[in-house]
């Protein structure tokens, strides 16, 4: 009887040890997954928060620039271009156009507007500003397509 019985528990275990090596794979894939999402949702939020900290300085800009002649003062307008400055997100480009504007409008001729004066300097901290956006859209693009590294892969690497 113990002879007719070997056969069937090798195979029970070794079912066993089958459904046992899928379960740890599975669950080792599983959680390389969920920690690929979770890097991935935390960069994007933070790309989004660089990109809306940007959006909201560089409003603030737009509309002290907007303000009449008599509201306008550069105390003010050098400041929030300082704050564009100190953005997590800003770019050489953007970083260089926000000084060299504000470095026109400490020159200014008091009676003129701001915008009177600055106008190219202006228009190239929009440009920069632009720029800025849209290469924070495409990283926050290059992240979202990045595919999770397989087990496999993962293993060739070392990690």
């Amino acid at each position: 009887m113990l002879a007719r019985m070997e056969p069937a528990l090798i195979t029970s275990l070794a079912v066993a040890v089958v459904a046992a090596a899928v379960s740890v794979y599975s669950a080792v894939s599983a959680r390389k997954s969920a920690m690929h999402l979770a890097a991935t949702t935390h960069t994007i939020a933070r790309i989004d928060a660089d990109s809306e900290e940007l959006r909201g300085v560089y409003k603030n800009f737009c509309a002290i620039m907007g303000m009449p002649k008599e509201e306008q003062t550069r105390g003010v307008v050098v400041a929030e271009l300082e704050m564009l400055r100190a953005c997590r997100a800003v770019t050489k480009r953007l970083d260089e156009a926000a000084a060299n504007c504000g470095f026109r409008m400490q020159d200014t001729v008091p009676d003129w507007t701001i915008f009177e004066v600055a106008h190219s300097e202006v228009n190239e901290l929009r440009d920069a500003y632009r720029e800025s956006q849209t290469l924070l859209a495409e990283k926050r693009a290059k992240h979202l397509a990045a595919k999770p590294r397989t087990l496999s892969s993962a293993t060739v690497n070392g990690t």
